[in-house]
């Protein structure tokens, strides 16, 4: 009997082997056969990577195509138009128009995707890129003061004028602030077409990435080998989207699609980049929102304390639940935003003491040295106003 059990055990565990083997084998073929057959009436591929899938098709890229596409990326992957060629096109179209355009008219060819207002005076991200976040930053600061100063204001008014008075304060600020995070230019450098159709562009930039003294040839598709030799160890690095030379802590913005001095951070709640010019004025827009977040519930809470000694009478359309839920979220919308901005706040003094931008501390690529918060802002190379320079068209 013993024998006999053991024999059906054994017998039992080679036919689970056998059946495990068989569905391994069948997997197998079943993968073979669906990674051969011909899709849409392409031909057959050994092997296809997902991440070379364009689109996410389940069309494989042929191999020459993927070999092109790798190396425009490598080249420049922004465009394949030299600097020449771009102000040779600018120039037969205005000359075709009979006038000579002024740098605002045609930054939408030379500039990125960064927006001119006031005829250059005032410089904005991408509309396309950051409307909902900055939509929510806007509504995040006006709602909760609207129903401060509607609902709350009159009872703190006649308690002590001195809070309504620091809080609207505080919000004039912070709206001033955020305005000018917004429309202040962050320290675009402008592209080699544009500083070949600008006189004294080229020499203004030099001096603004601390290269006068250096010879620089603009609107080279490649970097001199030499030059970058001689600037690589002081921090300088090539731009392959703009196609021209990147000073220290400077850095190309994929959303604005263009070098800013001192790049921190692209920040799409106030739809901007923070950089050299306007670090100062975003840094002071976090303190100002922190102030007035905390002056915003520390006069609710006094309204409220004062509301309960009166039994929470107060003039509120027809339901007591209604004004209570509009309270609570005023309250809550509040409290979330004042706790985000303030972490905020604290990580970007945390950055100013040790004197590094958010791209460095993100990153750990170290190209330079200094104040990030009272460094030097430098005048603006954008001139929105200036006349363009047409060249002869030979």
């Amino acid at each position: 009997a013993p024998m006999g059990l053991a024999q059906a055990i054994t017998t039992q565990a080679s036919f689970r082997r056998g059946q495990t083997a068989r569905k391994a084998n069948a997997h197998q073929e079943f993968q073979f056969v669906i990674m051969a057959f011909p899709r849409h009436g392409q031909p057959v591929a050994n092997e296809v990577e997902l991440s070379n899938l364009p689109g996410g098709r389940l069309d494989p890229v042929p191999l020459g195509q993927q070999q092109q596409q790798q190396q425009q990326q490598q080249h420049n992957p922004a465009s394949l138009v030299s600097a020449l060629e771009e102000v040779q096109a600018i120039a037969a179209e205005w000359r075709a128009a009979g006038r000579t355009p002024r740098v605002h008219e045609i930054w939408h060819q030379t500039g990125g995707r960064s927006r001119l207002f006031m005829r250059g005076r005032c410089i904005k991200g991408p509309d396309e890129v950051d409307v909902k976040f900055n939509v929510c930053a806007w509504l995040g600061l006006i709602l909760p003061n609207s129903f401060y100063f509607t609902v709350c204001l009159p009872s703190l008014w006649d308690a002590s004028p001195l809070l309504p008075l620091a809080t609207g304060v505080l919000f004039l600020c912070t709206v001033g602030l955020m305005l000018l995070t917004s429309y202040t230019d962050p320290g675009i450098i402008p592209r080699p077409a544009l500083q070949l159709l600008v006189e004294g562009l080229d020499e203004e930039v030099r001096q603004a990435i601390g290269c006068g003294d250096v010879p620089i040839k603009v609107g080279c598709l490649e970097p001199d080998p030499s030059l970058m030799e001689l600037l690589r160890p002081r921090g300088y690095e090539w731009c392959r989207f703009c196609r021209m030379l990147q000073p220290p802590r400077a850095k190309h913005c994929r959303d604005c699609d263009s070098c800013i001095l001192r790049a921190d951070h692209h920040c799409p709640f106030v739809n901007n980049c923070i950089g050299q010019r306007n670090y100062v004025y975003f840094f002071g827009f976090l303190v100002a929102a922190v102030l007035l977040g905390l002056a915003v519930l520390s006069g609710l809470s006094v309204w409220y304390a004062g509301l309960a000694e009166k039994g929470n009478q107060v003039d509120f359309p027809n339901s007591s639940t209604v004004f209570g839920v509009v309270c609570a979220s005023v309250v809550m919308m509040a409290a979330a935003l004042l706790l985000g901005v303030l972490g905020l706040c604290g990580c970007h003094a945390t950055l100013i003491c040790r004197g590094r931008t958010t791209a460095e501390a993100l990153t750990g690529r170290i190209r330079g040295e200094g104040s990030t918060l009272l460094g030097f802002r430098g005048p603006s190379l954008i001139h929105g106003d200036r006349l363009v320079r047409l060249p002869d068209l030979v």
